[in-house]
């Protein structure tokens, strides 16, 4: 009914989205770097130029020993403050922002986008898990809940904030029954 109207871009349920793949695989498997020949492409190069990598997922544990080196900050963000001081309606998103609590706190809870964090960017420090960029920082976008599932427009709103921070590479590790146009319209 509401497709059908002449001041209606578009109408569609909002499915639910869960996070994909098992935490185990991701944290154990450390054969996928050899094979994808990591190591010889880390002795390639010469510059590290870090990367911003949104994790767009269940949150992001910032004292994990693989990630707290990795962990970007907003250089224009006060901490702690209680003052919006870059003007981009979040007040003290230094490193993330919680879209399931809608707080500045996206702890994960979950674990789930830690995981997926240490894969990308996790120090290679001798602990844990070794990422494909070790030298990326992470910034951590919390739009799935403890359970490990959320809503389109909430992984939409998220994958824009991430967007609008700075993300050069935006990680989403999350399924749906369909495709729709507000996560299209998102990642567009």
């Amino acid at each position: 009914i509401f497709s059908k109207r002449a001041d209606v871009a578009y109408a569609e349920p909002n499915y639910l989205i869960k996070i994909a793949g098992s935490l185990e695989a991701e944290i154990v498997d450390q054969w996928a770097l050899n094979k994808i020949e990591a190591p010889q492409a880390w002795d390639q190069i010469t510059v590290q130029s870090p990367a911003l990598i949104a994790v767009v997922d269940t949150g992001v544990d910032p004292n994990n020993p693989d990630l707290f080196d990795n962990i970007w900050e907003s250089p224009l963000e006060i901490p702690s403050d209680g003052i919006d001081n870059d003007g981009n309606g979040y007040i003290d998103d230094t490193w993330r922002w919680d879209f399931v609590n809608n707080d500045n706190d996206p702890m994960d809870d979950q674990m789930h986008g830690t995981a997926v964090s240490s894969v990308a960017a996790g120090n290679q420090n001798g602990q844990g898990v070794a990422g494909v960029c070790p030298w990326c920082e992470i910034m951590a976008v919390k739009v799935l809940s403890a359970e490990g599932a959320g809503s389109l427009d909430v992984a939409a709103s998220g994958i824009i904030y991430a967007v609008d921070q700075g993300a050069q590479i935006i990680n989403l590790s999350m399924s749906a029954p369909v495709g729709t146009q507000t996560l299209e319209n998102a990642v567009n």
